[in-house]
């Protein structure tokens, strides 16, 4: 599923336009962006915490010449889904 998917379903589910559900769908992630730029978590109970880590600096391999390489520090976004994502998953 993707997003256009989504914003389909949300309209159909909604009755409402598909363009006032891509709106919607938009602020959304655009809200969720924002949050994580500025270093906050997004919980969303029932479904799982997006944060943004940060990765520390350190030494990796070439796997074709096995010279090591300096990797920067960086931030990654993690997403931890909740128990109940997970219980839903797994039955």
């Amino acid at each position: 599923m993707n997003r256009t998917d989504v914003i389909a379903l949300i309209a159909e589910k909604e009755s409402m336009t598909k363009k006032r559900s891509e709106e919607l769908v938009r602020l959304i992630i655009d809200t969720m962006k924002e949050a994580l730029v500025e270093g906050e978590k997004v919980q969303i109970t029932g479904f799982g915490t997006f944060e943004v880590k940060d990765r520390a600096p350190r030494i990796g391999r070439n796997p074709k010449t096995n010279e090591e390489v300096k990797i920067k520090a960086f931030k990654k976004p993690v997403f931890r889904p909740s128990q109940t994502l997970k219980d839903l998953v797994n039955q």
